[in-house]
């Protein structure tokens, strides 16, 4: 993001962040953003700035907390608070699931984590959402300065520069449904106070109150500055003109990614979420 304007406080971004927000080079494209742990954890801290949440809380709750893998995984995060794993700061960290960078961002990160370890001795230091194919010289240069790659998750990279995304035929058959539809879609960074407070609503029902209290629980502000300070395009689509479905899209260079989406949920099988990714295709 080209950082018009940032919050003051993270939170008032990110409202379970539980960290501070280091800004480089304000208002610069180029600007690298370290997240740094506030002193204090809240119970739900977002997986998006605490690796104990990431590794360990985020997993036991999807495994089930009477299970025994669940059982496990909370004992890996007990572990973890005693080796004073809530003490992290992560280089280059946007408030997203998925972070993308710009070369220029790249090429600061690990000299900035290097000085963050100077800075901050007792924190530990990290970087998320590095893939292997494509970072590999940084993640070369880390590994030099004694880092260690954790792999923790599977990013599907799909390239639409010769065409069209490949056709499924589940996907063939969304957009069929969805051109023979009622629904109306649009992208662009004009909304309404109403379909701020709508985003706002949609993204909690599935993201905080359907998965996870360890998702990122964004407050209103951060849907308004990312759509209208940030000028971050927003997918809607309107069922008889009420917003059912929406999508965030982050793009640097020739790369997109949805930093956030939300549909309302389909009691009437209408299929709100088959829509919305057929229109995102």
């Amino acid at each position: 993001l080209g950082m018009k304007r940032i919050p003051s406080a993270l939170s008032d971004w990110v409202a379970n962040a539980g960290a501070t927000l280091d800004v480089s080079h304000k208002h610069s494209d180029d600007s690298v953003m370290i997240t740094r742990w506030l002193g204090s954890r809240p119970p739900d801290m977002c997986y998006l700035t605490s690796l104990r949440s990431h590794f360990f809380d985020y997993p036991a709750q999807e495994l089930g907390l009477g299970t025994w893998r669940g059982r496990v995984m909370q004992f890996g995060g007990q572990v973890a608070w005693l080796c004073d794993f809530d003490r992290v700061s992560l280089i280059a960290n946007e408030p997203f699931s998925t972070n993308l960078r710009s070369a220029e961002q790249k090429a600061q990160i690990a000299d900035r984590a290097v000085a963050e370890l100077h800075v901050h001795p007792h924190n530990w230091v990290g970087v998320r959402n590095l893939l292997p194919e494509e970072d590999y010289a940084l993640l070369d240069a880390l590994r030099a300065q004694d880092f260690v790659f954790l792999p923790t998750r599977v990013v599907y990279l799909f390239d639409a520069r010769q065409g069209r995304l490949a056709r499924s035929s589940h996907l063939s058959r969304d957009r069929k449904n969805l051109a023979k539809s009622h629904l109306q879609c649009c992208i662009d960074t004009q909304v309404t106070d109403e379909d701020l407070s709508t985003i706002h609503q949609l993204y909690h029902d599935i993201y905080i109150t359907k998965h996870s209290k360890f998702n990122a629980r964004y407050t209103r502000r951060f849907f308004h500055d990312m759509i209208r300070l940030h000028d971050t395009p927003c997918l809607r689509v309107y069922d008889h003109a009420t917003l059912v479905a929406f999508a965030l899209l982050d793009q640097k260079a020739d790369q997109l990614v949805v930093p956030a989406v939300g549909h309302a949920r389909d009691e009437n099988n209408k299929g709100y979420y088959r829509s919305l990714f057929a229109a995102l295709a």
